[in-house]
């Protein structure tokens, strides 16, 4: 289930007289973390050393 938004949230309280979100058993949902990113490689020099 998909984070309500604030007037749906408050809506809910209202309706079941919750003081907070979490009252109501939502929590907030985690941020992603970026994706990792490989350094440029130096294809040349990299060709070098693999070949010897």
């Amino acid at each position: 289930m998909r984070w309500p938004n604030g007037d749906y949230r408050a809506a809910l309280r209202a309706i079941c007289g919750a003081d907070e979100d979490k009252d109501l058993g939502f929590a907030r949902p985690r941020r992603r973390k970026p994706p990792t990113t490989v350094a440029d490689v130096d294809r040349k020099q990299f060709i070098r050393t693999a070949v010897g």
